[in-house]
């Protein structure tokens, strides 16, 4: 049985609706991972782990922090791809960031300082402590980026992966 979930994606200026938050197609986005998390708890997964990025790692813990409300078996993690990196971030991302703190039971940090490969680095971790990925991904992309290297990797883990393709709204299931 798969008790716990890895969930990470591409930044949202991948995504046909940037980062307008308010756009139809970001709404989308946000209801199809809430759907899914809903399925995965339904199915008994009770830890989901994230990298605290400003895109798909602060609304998948912000859609979870919200499931928490109700059930309390809901562990969330948040691994920190490097100490500070927050720092370059808008006031206001920063802001809803921080007021997870009180709300994950653990928030880990990968490395003590920026390098070309913590994104990357976060995401291999936390797909290494879960039983499974899902993936919020821009498969219309013309880019290979650290997205598509974890995909990769959670592949060579013989993970299951869900993959949410942003681009047409289908859901692609791998070794499941």
């Amino acid at each position: 049985m798969m008790e716990s979930c890895a969930i990470l994606g591409h930044s949202p200026n991948h995504f046909y609706c940037g980062w307008n938050e308010e756009s139809q197609i970001c709404n989308r986005i946000k209801q199809m991972i809430t759907d899914n998390i809903i399925s995965l708890i339904n199915d008994g997964v009770t830890e989901f782990n994230v990298v605290g990025d400003p895109g798909i790692g602060l609304w998948s813990a912000e859609i979870l922090t919200d499931f928490q409300k109700t059930n309390s078996n809901i562990e969330i993690n948040i691994m920190e791809p490097y100490k500070r990196h927050t720092s370059s971030w808008p006031k206001m991302l920063k802001e809803r960031y921080e007021s997870l703190f009180n709300k994950c039971q653990n928030v880990f940090c990968c490395s003590g300082y920026r390098t070309k490969t913590a994104l990357l680095k976060a995401y291999f971790d936390i797909i290494e402590e879960s039983d499974m990925v899902l993936v919020v991904y821009e498969s219309e992309s013309e880019y290979v980026d650290i997205v598509d290297s974890a995909i990769c990797f959670a592949e060579r883990l013989g993970s299951s992966i869900i993959l949410i393709h942003t681009s047409t709204f289908e859901i692609e299931k791998i070794n499941i």
